[in-house]
């Protein structure tokens, strides 16, 4: 029931207790959150940016041995240190020859065609358009 004090009223009754079994119940789900699930997911994060640093000075190391190796073999080769040179072939002019075998691919000789429900008549006019006479 509610008692009026002054301009507004106010309810009667009770401590806080069930306000304060609430904030200790999420204080408890909170802990629980953060040690069974964010943390395991933390040190997850951190043992792959572990390995992803590892594996990048474990390829800048290869290629710095790579480049130190490079260098100590044009040394002891008496060739100079300087950067490499792409050297181009020179071009040869191919002569262009006629062909004398047949193309790869070549037209079909025969066409084979099914016509279903049409009469003989019809069919002979239908292969005439398709395949005309060659001797003309």
């Amino acid at each position: 029931m509610m008692r009026p004090s002054g301009a507004h009223t106010h309810p009667s009754g009770g401590g806080g207790a069930g306000a304060a079994a609430a904030v200790v119940a999420v204080f408890f789900i909170v802990a629980y959150v953060v040690k069974y699930i964010i943390t395991p997911m933390v040190s997850l994060a951190l043992d792959l940016i572990k390995v992803l640093v590892i594996a990048g000075g474990a390829t800048v190391a290869l290629g710095v041995a790579t480049m130190v190796a490079v260098v100590v073999y044009r040394l002891r080769h008496g060739a100079p240190v300087a950067p490499f040179r792409v050297l181009q072939a020179p071009r040869v002019q191919r002569p262009v020859q006629a062909r004398s075998e047949p193309p790869a691919v070549a037209a079909p000789q025969q066409l084979h065609v099914h016509f279903h429900g049409v009469t003989a008549a019809d069919a002979e006019a239908i292969r005439a358009i398709i395949d005309p006479p060659r001797g003309t």
